[in-house]
């Protein structure tokens, strides 16, 4: 059912193609601006740690996570109370959890497949980049899937703030932003501040991103990536089983508008 789900989406996908090539062109213009900033910072004799190639590999692997993180759920589920048809979402044979999971991630594989291997073999041709070695790759590839079960758990906890304020515009807006300063998806963790530093390792966020990034550059041994995996599966338990909790208190208090 699930697979089904998945073809249906990724035809409907191929039906914007258009849409599909401007985003690669703009993906690609963002990731080159990018790159010229940190050759640019470091040419003037920037204090960094990292070289040009571990920088490089950075922005190419936040890209590539955050395609396969990427997560509009709270604008869904939104969508849907709004006009009503959360009530045909209820009586599917399938949890609205995972019917928005899968919905999701049909569409960020298409992305990914048709979108990122463009955008990665560019970055290839233009740039040295750092590579992984076979278990960097093996504890990255489980800790992205990870990243993605726990951005989507936070973003479905997030969604189900419909039910109560009617509309998540601004909400999406504040954590979407609060997303992005700590999970490291547009400047590494390594430029912050400690202060700034202690407050991120308190979050999830940056398991979102960081962290498989550091994994897939070699940062960490492989009990410290055991642990990362161990972090991020803490978080991931805890948000779904918050999330199920938050459900549950909207069933009992759900209000259907329109439809």
């Amino acid at each position: 059912m699930y697979l089904a789900l998945m073809r249906y989406n990724f035809k409907q996908q191929f039906a914007y193609r258009a849409s599909l090539y401007l985003n690669i062109l703009g993906s690609i213009i963002r990731i080159y601006i990018q790159v010229c900033i940190w050759q640019a910072l470091l040419r003037v004799g920037a204090t960094v740690e990292q070289t040009v190639e571990e920088l490089v590999t950075y922005t190419v692997m936040a890209f590539l996570i955050n395609t396969c993180t990427s997560n509009d759920t709270a604008h869904a589920l939104a969508a849907k109370v709004k006009s009503g048809s959360i009530a045909l979402d209820l009586i599917r044979p399938m949890p609205l959890k995972w019917y928005l999971f899968y919905q999701q991630l049909s569409g960020n594989v298409f992305y990914l497949i048709f979108g990122g291997v463009p955008v990665m073999l560019f970055a290839l041709i233009m740039w040295r980049m750092e590579l992984p070695g076979i278990s960097e790759v093996l504890f990255g590839l489980v800790s992205v899937a990870l990243a993605v079960l726990l951005t989507f758990f936070f973003q479905y906890m997030v969604g189900l703030l419909v039910f109560w304020l009617k509309d998540v515009t601004y909400t999406s807006m504040i954590t979407g932003g609060v997303v992005e300063l700590f999970s490291g998806s547009m400047l590494p963790l390594w430029f912050y501040p400690e202060g700034f530093l202690k407050v991120c390792e308190l979050l999830p966020f940056r398991f979102m991103v960081f962290e498989p990034i550091s994994v897939f550059l070699g940062e960490y041994h492989a009990m410290e990536c055991l642990e990362i995996i161990g972090m991020q599966l803490f978080w991931v338990v805890l948000l779904g089983l918050a999330g199920d909790l938050i459900w549950k208190k909207v069933q009992k208090n759900i209000t259907i508008q329109g439809g």
